[in-house]
């Protein structure tokens, strides 16, 4: 960490030594270059997780295509946390190939604005096995943008605390509904003023764990005042802003 590393280094050596790594933390060094960063990759075959906090990436040129294109070595990445890195969708697009087994994104703090494009539709299902995406303190003002992400039909925990969110809904077409299979919405610290988003929270069939606090609605009733309406509203919360629900909760909200 901070090692001030932006190279790869010596190949015959990573292939010697480094091999078998399964978990690489290397944050807060000065890679930018997704060819560097796929070519590490390419000579860790079991690695697992990947952490590249705080380097400054740049968006990938087109070579990055040929390169994911002949290779068959990122099978084994299911983490990858790329905080404060400067990465959008535009980049994860061009990179959802190369790590098609991907379980667990984090993203936060990369002053994203919005998922969508407006010159094409994502393609979301390169990540079918996507469990856990994490988009906290980022720029995101429109729930819109976020259903987007319902093309992750296997989304399971969706962090999206300290964004400028004002509003939730989801939507129900036939027997189409909006993720599935979530259990964990962090939505806390965004604009969220109106007890309407809270019923529509309710329509997540499979939620347990919910954080809202710091938004205006859970200031307006108060911590304790606010705990006691998600229980009440929401009766399948196991946690409420990290902390248990118990049976005693339930019976006095």
């Amino acid at each position: 960490i901070g090692a001030r590393i932006w190279s790869v280094g010596d190949p015959a050596w990573l292939k010697e030594n480094a091999s078998g790594v399964k978990v690489l933390i290397l944050d807060d060094n000065l890679f930018s270059s997704w060819g560097t960063v796929l070519e590490l990759l390419a000579h860790l075959p079991q690695l697992q997780v990947l952490s590249l906090n705080g380097n400054k990436m740049v968006p990938p040129d087109a070579a990055i295509s040929k390169i994911i294109d002949t290779s068959s070595n990122f099978q084994s990445l299911t983490e990858l946390a790329l905080k404060t890195t400067r990465v959008d969708f535009d980049q994860l697009d061009r990179l959802m190939y190369a790590i098609p087994t991907l379980k667990n994104l984090r993203i936060a703090n990369n002053n994203i604005t919005q998922i969508s494009s407006k010159d094409f539709e994502r393609k979301f299902d390169k990540w079918p096995k996507l469990e856990l995406l994490d988009l906290s303190d980022n720029k995101i003002d429109d729930w819109n943008e976020v259903l987007h992400l319902a093309k992750f039909r296997d989304l399971q925990h969706l962090l999206l605390n300290g964004n400028l969110l004002r509003e939730v809904f989801f939507n129900r077409v036939e027997n189409f509904v909006d993720f599935p299979e979530l259990k964990t919405l962090a939505v806390a610290n965004n604009q969220i003023g109106s007890m309407h988003s809270i019923f529509e929270i309710k329509k997540l069939a499979n939620i347990v764990d919910l954080k809202f606090q710091g938004n205006p609605l859970a200031v307006e009733h108060g911590v304790v005042a606010m705990r006691s309406i998600l229980i009440a509203v929401i009766p399948g919360l196991t946690s409420v802003n990290g902390s248990e629900v118990r049976s005693r909760d339930k019976l006095e909200s």
